[in-house]
């Protein structure tokens, strides 16, 4: 049965996904994008679930079509999402960010197009059969097997949380890898409660460990903001010295407020990790 509940769950994703990427090829819609995208790391979270239950489903190597999509869309998500990020940073402290934003404005056209020329290939075609693999995969393991790799899958991702909350540290390193093995853990699980009849206590668990990714998330939108500043600094942009230095300044103040605010969201979320 849960193999029929892995196919049913994993084929919804699939036609999300069809659906997000035409939002986003032929309207350039930037919610579709985003959904694209949150799709795509579902979809990862997945098929490295699929490998645990069978290590002879080659997750990375499946997963190869779907990663060169979520490369493709990648910066120009990144691009639509510090367009609205620093026009917000220049209405909030009275900073000319004219250069900063037309600059961005055209890494997303830069960006966009790259994006039709991936498209013109027809990707979405090359992941018709992988519904197969995956029915090919789950069918060979038994149910008490599956449940019991599965349960293990997602303790593994819960203890690494831990082990790294236990650090006592908020590094930028250790908030990039707690930032995604949050994600993947949230996703693991909520794969996991829509397939088995296990981990169904968990909803405080999902509460918290969505608080934290999402301050992460907003943590690593001014990490991307910086790097595009140093992009934009490059360019030798005349008369740019104060907006350069006012953004920078912005930025790395923004970032410690969030890093307090990403320390007791994860202790929170510690609290309840270690007992779920």
């Amino acid at each position: 049965m849960f193999d029929k509940n892995m196919v049913t769950y994993v084929d919804g994703k699939f036609d999300n996904l069809q659906r997000f990427y035409v939002l986003a090829l032929e309207q350039n819609d930037p919610e579709g994008i985003h959904d694209l995208r949150v799709e795509l790391k579902y979809l990862k979270a997945f098929f490295r679930l699929v490998e645990a239950i069978n290590p002879a489903f080659a997750a990375r190597k499946k997963f190869r079509n779907f990663r060169n999509i979520a490369r493709t869309t990648c910066g120009l998500r990144d691009s639509q999402v510090q367009i609205k990020l620093v026009e917000k940073m220049g209405a909030d402290t009275g900073i000319d960010v004219t250069g900063f934003r037309l600059f961005l404005q055209k890494q997303e056209h830069d960006y966009r197009n790259r994006f039709i020329g991936f498209s013109s290939s027809k990707p979405l075609r090359k992941l018709e059969k992988k519904g197969a693999d995956i029915k090919k995969a789950l069918h060979a393991i038994d149910h008490a097997r599956a449940e019991m790799r599965a349960r293990g899958r997602f303790y593994n991702l819960r203890n690494r949380l831990i082990f790294l909350h236990r650090e006592d540290t908020l590094k930028d390193e250790i908030l990039h890898t707690v930032r995604k093995l949050a994600k993947e853990t949230h996703y693991t699980l909520e794969i996991i409660r829509s397939s088995f009849d296990i981990l169904r206590d968990s909803d405080d668990f999902i509460a918290k460990i969505s608080s934290a990714h999402k301050l992460l998330g907003k943590w690593h939108d001014f990490e991307v903001c910086r790097r595009f500043l140093g992009e934009y600094r490059d360019t030798n942009p005349p008369d740019a010295s104060e907006t350069l230095t006012g953004l920078a300044d912005s930025i790395t103040a923004a970032k410690e407020a969030l890093r307090k605010d990403i320390g007791t969201a994860f202790d929170e979320f510690s609290k309840i990790a270690e007992t779920t």
